[in-house]
């Protein structure tokens, strides 16, 4: 299994929407297709701010620097609609952020 962006997927597909004449194995040829194609996401990648910020509300791990310099990692949430992170101190600058990774679910045996 890989990882990929989704949401771009659904987005072109929304786009098709209404405005194509293929059939629907005509459309899920395409969609393979764009799916084939699309770049793996390492979830594992600091994505740097300047680069892009998150499209999605929710809950990222960051990296932090102070004034001094000194850097740091946590959690914070991001709100697209405000275009910024929440309850983040003026004396510190995030600089990177990833999506958190998914819990440990365990084996059966754990549970």
């Amino acid at each position: 299994m890989r990882t990929i962006d989704a949401d771009d997927l659904q987005n072109k597909v929304q786009g098709w929407y209404g405005r194509t004449n293929f059939s629907a194995d005509g459309i899920l040829s395409i969609v393979e297709s764009e799916i084939i194609n699309a770049p793996t996401i390492n979830s594992s990648t600091w994505i740097p701010v300047t680069e892009r910020l998150p499209e999605k509300e929710g809950e990222y791990l960051v990296t932090w620097k102070w004034e001094d310099g000194e850097l740091h990692i946590g959690t914070n949430s991001w709100s697209p609609k405000a275009q910024n992170w929440a309850a983040f101190r003026t004396i510190a600058e995030i600089t990177a952020w990833m999506p958190l990774p998914k819990p440990y679910e365990g084996s059966k045996e754990e549970c």
